[in-house]
């Protein structure tokens, strides 16, 4: 770490066959009124145009590009690219999302400087069918999710590297989840946050991953329960609200109109608005 610049923020993007979308990625990090940052670029193997769109941002010295020659997926590779990370704070992008807001960076620093004990603070962000979504933004709001749902956007969150490298970075065991895993990991070592602003708009159409594997994640989500549900309030009702999930979500295709009906009403039964 370079200690003299203890704002350096280290952006980690992770991509694979999204020759069509990264560049937008990439734009939006650069477009960010926090001028002290890196973006630390991962090729996950693909075998489209990627390598070509990359290479046109060889020459901006705020980006560093690696390549895995063999596909190690998303947690693999953002602990790769984190490991060679200069900044005191991490944040994250997906490759086919991107930040809308210049101040964001600048927003959840300060926040970072308010809260010597916070370890990860997200945002607002509008999500795949266009609605604008917000967190609970309360460190003890938050910890009531936590068990029920993913409480925290992960293109959108600013974390300490020293507490991400102190609960060991993504479990690299999981096939998915790995964002919610590790935020309660974080979550054990000190406060978290989310701000009302909205800096994020996901991926809408095409062939995303929460849409690809939505099912596989409600299956996760009772594995993370037996591995840290202890940490936080809720455990019973979040057994039993994610063994209805499964049964009943797998009735409507995800992201058609009874599904995001379920959706919403299963977000206004286990007061997750």
């Amino acid at each position: 770490m370079d200690n003299g610049r203890s704002e350096l923020v280290s952006v980690l993007l992770a991509t694979h066959n999204r020759a069509d979308r990264v560049s937008a990625a990439i734009e939006s990090v650069l477009a960010q009124r926090h001028s002290d940052l890196e973006l630390l670029v991962i090729d996950d193997a693909s075998t489209d145009h990627t390598p070509e769109v990359l290479a046109q941002w060889s020459d901006d010295p705020r980006i560093r590009c690696f390549r895995n020659e063999q596909n190690q997926r998303l947690p693999t590779a953002l602990n790769r690219i984190a490991s060679e990370a200069r900044g005191p704070f991490l944040a994250r992008i997906d490759d086919d999302d991107h930040w809308t807001d210049a101040e964001k960076l600048t927003a959840q620093l300060a926040w970072m400087r308010m809260h010597q004990d916070g370890v990860l603070v997200g945002t607002g962000y509008v999500d795949e069918w266009g609605r604008e979504t917000h967190n609970p933004s309360d460190d003890e709001s938050i910890r009531r999710q936590m068990n029920l749902r993913c409480p925290l956007c992960h293109p959108t969150v600013l974390m300490r590297r020293d507490a991400f490298e102190a609960v060991g970075g993504y479990d690299t065991t999981l096939p998915y989840a790995e964002d919610w895993e590790l935020w309660m990991r974080l979550g054990q070592a000190g406060r978290l946050g989310n701000l009302e602003r909205i800096t994020l708009v996901k991926a809408r159409g095409g062939d995303t991953l929460s849409e690809r594997y939505f099912e596989e994640q409600l299956l996760l989500a009772t594995q993370l329960l037996k591995r840290h549900g202890d940490a936080y309030p809720g455990v019973g009702r979040a057994r039993v609200m994610h063994a209805f999930n499964r049964g009943f979500f797998r009735c409507f295709p995800v992201g058609g109109r009874m599904h995001r009906v379920a959706a919403s009403t299963f977000r206004r039964v286990f007061d997750l608005e």
